[in-house]
């Protein structure tokens, strides 16, 4: 099971045309949850609608208890999800721990579990959790966007804006949006609220 990124066009209600590096294929289903496929063969995919971040599962043929497995996996990720759109961190952390438990190396759920952490106030169990994605991941600079966050909380802005000032250029979506929020608390902290204000205005035009 892998995170990916894709673009999707709606043909009509319920079916997408979805191109990838891999090619084209097509999907049926609703927001988060979506059965579709490509020239691998048959897929379910789960994910976080709006964000372009999904997992991607191939339907083979195996033994019950495997197949079980991947069901119940499969359920994880779609609760966590949608209790992570919903902003519902408390639950999202639950049900990625979960999973986490299972897979232990899945660096994209990684990513998100820390983010719930950090969401909740929990910054010491974010930061740890974040330690397990190794540099060549292609979730590092995420997990060092919510370092910075989770120190900025905990009144080290230095070393915060530091590492948003190496990795913001690399960040998007919520995690960006959030990056933009936790600068402008430095400025603020530091006094220039001129240009605070710069960067709450960046915040707010991801929305626009």
């Amino acid at each position: 099971m892998a995170l990916r990124f894709r673009r999707s066009i709606n043909l009509f209600k319920g079916l997408r045309l979805n191109l990838n590096k891999g090619g084209i294929g097509l999907s049926f289903g609703v927001r988060g949850l979506r059965v579709g496929v490509n020239k691998n063969g048959l897929y379910t995919s789960t994910g976080i609608p709006g964000t372009g971040l999904y997992y991607y599962q191939p339907i083979k043929l195996k033994k019950q208890q495997s197949a079980n497995t991947d069901v119940q996996l499969n359920n994880l990720l779609k609760d966590g999800f949608e209790q992570f759109e919903k902003g519902d961190y408390k639950k999202a952390a639950e049900y990625f721990k979960s999973y986490i438990d299972k897979n232990s190396n899945d660096y994209g759920i990684i990513y998100l579990y820390g983010f719930a952490l950090f969401k909740l106030g929990k910054y010491d169990d974010a930061i740890k959790a974040i330690s397990n994605i190794p540099e060549n991941s292609e979730f590092y600079d995420e997990a060092m966007a919510i370092k910075a966050f989770c120190l900025q909380d905990l009144d080290d802005n230095d070393t915060a804006e530091k590492l948003l000032n190496q990795y913001m250029h690399l960040l998007k979506g919520f995690v960006l949006k959030e990056a933009y929020f936790c600068m402008g608390e430095i400025c603020e902290a530091k006094g220039d609220f001129k240009k605070a204000s710069e960067w709450y205005k960046k915040m707010k035009e991801i929305n626009e």
